[in-house]
């Protein structure tokens, strides 16, 4: 995916990040401006700031919610 032209991107960690924030997409879909959707995990706030700079989410109930939203 060419992230600019993305105008939202979807990031979900696999199952070895545990409760851990950290791939490569939170950085590349953030720098080139597009609205990234997350899922939550305990140390997301020392990069970004939830709800603010990336979109977060807990469920997939609420992603749908979100990505509606947004």
């Amino acid at each position: 995916m060419r992230f600019v032209q993305s105008k939202m991107t979807f990031n979900s960690h696999i199952d070895c990040a545990e409760q851990f924030a950290g791939n490569m997409r939170l950085f590349e879909a953030t720098g080139m401006g597009a609205c990234l959707i997350t899922d939550s995990k305990s140390n997301l706030p020392e990069m970004f700031e939830p709800d603010v700079e990336v979109v977060t989410y807990r469920s997939a109930e609420r992603v749908v919610e979100k990505v509606r939203f947004y």
